[in-house]
């Protein structure tokens, strides 16, 4: 369970990284073709590509966001797991030393009956 949580963020953690290297792409595209058309055109042209790339950004700030909450949420999860299997793991621990007992008392009773006999 500890593994899979962990590729989950591994794999989210990818995807974040995959969603900004393609925004550079783009990005870089776009200011590419904004240089060529200001030099046919005659202007620097700032015109509306501010408001685009804050638009681009203000999505990725509000997905990278939730990203960022679902690997919290993902951690919380993974520790409430962990003290969990502890919990777990203690009472597995104390019903084999109990059936340890019970078999000690059993093995007890075979020898006593077979004494007698």
């Amino acid at each position: 369970m500890l593994k899979k949580q962990e590729n989950v963020i591994i794999e989210m953690e990818r995807a974040v990284y995959k969603r900004e290297s393609i925004q550079v792409k783009y990005d870089n595209k776009g200011k590419e073709k904004k240089e060529m058309t200001a030099s046919k055109s005659g202007t620097n042209g700032d015109g509306n590509d501010k408001s685009i790339r804050f638009s681009i950004n203000f999505f990725f700030i509000l997905d990278y966001s939730q990203v960022k909450k679902q690997i919290s949420q993902l951690k919380q999860t993974l520790n409430q797991s962990t003290v969990n299997a502890k919990q777990i793991d203690s009472a597995v621990k104390d019903k084999q030393v109990e059936l340890n007992n019970v078999r000690k008392i059993i093995f007890l009773k075979i020898i006593i009956i077979c004494n007698r006999s």
